[in-house]
């Protein structure tokens, strides 16, 4: 049995008549696009963040070497930078970790407003098959639960380094 053909506004969304399918894509299923500036844009992301990463593990390494030479003229100061430097350390990976559940929670918001997963004005960075109804809603909960799991870690290792910190190097 055929469908009648979409109206206008259905086609557009629609995977178009010439275009390859997705691979795995059912016929008629509606396909979200790549987008080229999205790809780079994120792999930029994720360079910066890498060099970042490393900027700050050479820095940590050049601050741990400065302390184990303090350590051998004044005990107390060492204590005391030891303990903000593991601060430090600690709100650097509980920042990292909130944003993650931030991010999480909103794409789960969205797409359980919207109905339907990866949510409308987002872009991708390979075709993807856009999930409407009970299949959106799963993954609109999956990115909610996991936005929970990711803000209960952050706060937990802040609160978890702090307090070591406060233990191993309180006066």
């Amino acid at each position: 049995m055929s469908q009648p053909p979409p109206a206008d506004d259905e086609a557009s969304e629609k995977t178009p008549p010439g275009k390859p399918q997705v691979e795995g894509e059912p016929e008629g299923q509606q396909v979200l696009r790549a987008n080229r500036k999205s790809r780079v844009f994120l792999l930029l992301i994720a360079l910066a963040v890498m060099l970042l990463a490393v900027g700050l593990a050479w820095q940590l390494d050049r601050r741990v070497t400065r302390l184990r030479q303090l350590a051998q003229t004044d005990p107390t100061g060492v204590a005391d930078r030891a303990r903000f430097l593991l601060h430090l350390v600690a709100w650097f990976v509980g920042l990292g970790q909130t944003s993650i559940a931030l991010w999480l929670w909103r794409l789960g918001y969205r797409t359980r407003r919207a109905g339907q997963f990866p949510p409308p004005g987002s872009r991708v960075t390979r075709d993807t098959v856009v999930r409407t109804g009970r299949a959106a809603l799963r993954r609109a909960n999956l990115a909610i639960a996991l936005a929970v799991v990711f803000l209960l870690l952050g706060l937990g290792t802040v609160w978890y380094l702090c307090r070591l910190a406060t233990v191993l190097f309180s006066p």
